[in-house]
């Protein structure tokens, strides 16, 4: 019995509409699992950068035990050079509390390669100047990962050869920050540093004993975003500036949410120290983070603070606190600021000082 023959026709292939609806549906799916897989990824670089905090106040507080005390701040040091910047003669910053911390953060042959006896922004500490420490980035402030090269603060070296690290975490300097100018000035520097009520300022040696506002309600660390604005200028890591390693709660987390100016810090504003000393973006805590930031602190915890808690009144034009008056109008750290009568802290500002005696509710993980 012979088989029927085979058909030789082709089996029926899609049609256009059905190609086009299979197209529609993976594009749905696409659109529906993208947004998951970013915040996926989002929730592991914050828990990473949390980790981070970890490792930095766990190392800070090594460094407490060996020493007496936290690493100083901004250390003091007089320019032997001028540039745009600084004279010779005047003040100028030197090595941060994370260069310090190196051999705690197991960075030994870096610590080895520091020279303390000239100062750090000088070619002879040119290592340490473009050298990443993994442990100071955080996950999603991508921009901070990149070596770059200022254009406007020379030192003693050609700006060809000039490059430079960041970090992405700061040391708590309290409520205002007053930098060092020139030994001449008036009131002196051992005036203004009295005034500073935070873990790290000029010339600071914190010991935990004098933490009396309890260590799980006073900040230790904070993240700070890498500025949008000049970005091969800020967060050295390296370097104990304001701008750098340390932050103040002088204006609130994310200040661009509030402040114009600081809005603004990516486009005109006037190239000069003061604009940048009184610009809230470059000298507050912020975050790469969606509505808030991770800090440290000085009992070892790391918590997220909301860029929503509560935070004395900001002036929306310029990112300065309403509630501080100081003797300039310039807020620029060169004068002893007051409190205006009748202000009170904020909680976000109550956070950040040592022995300000304030009363902080905690309901559950949160500060009210």
């Amino acid at each position: 019995m012979m088989s029927p023959p085979r058909s030789t026709k082709s089996p029926p292939g899609f049609t256009l509409i059905e190609l086009l609806v299979v197209i529609l549906f993976v594009g749905i799916l696409m659109a529906l699992l993208l947004p998951a897989v970013q915040t996926a990824r989002e929730a592991a670089r914050r828990a990473q950068c949390t980790n981070n905090l970890k490792q930095i106040a766990l190392a800070l507080h090594h460094y407490e035990s060996a020493n007496g005390c936290f690493p100083v701040g901004s250390p003091l040091d007089v320019a032997t050079f001028s540039n745009q910047w600084i004279s010779a003669g005047e003040y100028l910053n030197n090595q941060s509390i994370f260069v310090a911390l190196l051999p705690q953060l197991e960075e030994p042959k870096l610590f080895n390669a520091t020279n303390f006896a000239l100062n750090i922004h000088l070619a002879v500490n040119m290592t340490v100047q473009r050298t990443q420490v993994g442990t100071l980035l955080c996950p999603s402030d991508a921009r901070a990962w990149e070596i770059d090269q200022p254009v406007d603060w020379i030192t003693d070296f050609p700006v060809s050869q000039f490059r430079v690290a960041h970090a992405s975490y700061a040391g708590s300097a309290g409520t205002w920050f007053h930098r060092a100018h020139k030994p001449t000035s008036i009131p002196s520097q051992a005036t203004l540093s009295a005034q500073d009520n935070g873990i790290f300022y000029v010339s600071s040696r914190t010991r935990v004993a004098e933490i009396v506002d309890g260590t799980s309600h006073t900040l230790l660390l904070g993240e700070r975003r890498l500025s949008p604005r000049s970005p091969q200028d800020w967060n050295w890591w390296y370097d104990s500036w304001l701008g750098s390693t340390l932050f103040s709660t002088q204006a609130p987390i994310n200040p661009w949410r509030v402040s114009t100016r600081s809005a603004r810090a990516s486009s005109s504003l006037p190239q000069s120290p003061s604009n940048f000393e009184d610009s809230a973006y470059i000298h507050s805590a912020s975050s790469p983070h969606p509505g808030g930031a991770n800090f440290a602190m000085c009992d070892g915890s790391v918590r997220f603070l909301k860029e929503t808690i509560d935070c004395w009144p900001i002036d929306p034009a310029t990112g300065n606190p309403t509630a501080v008056k100081d003797g300039n109008g310039l807020f620029d750290g060169t004068t002893l600021y007051m409190m205006v009568p009748g202000a009170r802290l904020g909680v976000y500002q109550a956070l950040s000082t040592r022995n300000g005696a304030e009363v902080i509710e905690v309901i559950g993980n949160n500060f009210y």
